[in-house]
C-alpha cells in the first residue's frame, strides 16, 4: 500500500503483545454492558466479537 496512511495497517508490538495492526477500538459502554450479576451481556459479546473479525488490532477496556 502506498498511501500515507499504510503504517495503519501494519503489525505492531507493545511490550510482550503483538497487534495485526495500529487500529484501537476505545472502550464503550453503559448501563447496558455488565448484567446485575457482573456477568458480560451476550449481546455486547458479540458486538466486541463482531468488532474484532472486522479488523480492530486493539480494543481497550476500563478497569476501576
Amino acid at each position: 500500500m502506498s498511501s500515507k496512511y499504510a503504517n495503519l495497517f501494519t503489525p505492531f508490538k507493545i511490550g510482550g503483545l503483538s497487534l495485526k495492526n495500529r487500529f484501537h477500538m476505545s472502550a464503550m459502554g453503559g448501563n447496558d454492558v455488565i448484567l446485575p450479576d457482573g456477568s458480560f451481556w451476550d449481546k455486547s459479546a458479540e458486538y466486541y466479537l463482531e468488532r474484532a473479525r472486522g479488523g480492530v488490532g486493539l480494543s481497550g477496556r476500563v478497569r476501576r
